[in-house]
């Protein structure tokens, strides 16, 4: 039998690991959403790269998290790094900061945001 002891830390996140990606344009402004839903984890960065790469070089792009249920540090690098590429190129990119700091804020803190404390 094989021991499978130094597989449990990654355990906790497979339930976690589902992740959509979608990338549409909004037609009545031009702007380039993608829509995050799920768990956007270092398990899904090609997924995330993938879609990232469906944008156009100049492109107005919003990304938006309001249905994410969790990220982890690699997604985020993703996402700042692939501003800055996208940025050289003519691009803009809109994130919501706030957003992104209530879902570490939720799991941070035991999912109640409201007890969180602020650095104001």
């Amino acid at each position: 039998m094989q021991d499978l002891t130094p597989f449990f830390p990654i355990l906790p996140i497979l339930p976690r690991s589902h992740l959509e990606v979608r990338v549409e344009e909004e037609k009545e402004n031009g702007v380039i959403a993608v829509h995050l839903k799920g768990a956007a984890t270092f398990m899904r960065l090609p997924q995330l790269a993938s879609a990232l790469e469906l944008v156009p070089p100049d492109a107005h792009v919003h990304v938006y998290f309001h249905e994410l249920s969790f990220i982890d540090h690699a997604c985020l690098d993703i996402l700042v790094n692939w501003e800055k590429q996208h940025t050289e190129t003519g691009g803009e990119l809109v994130i919501d900061w706030d957003a992104l700091h209530g879902i570490f804020q939720r799991h941070a803190w035991g999912g109640n945001a409201a007890q969180t404390p602020r650095a104001d």
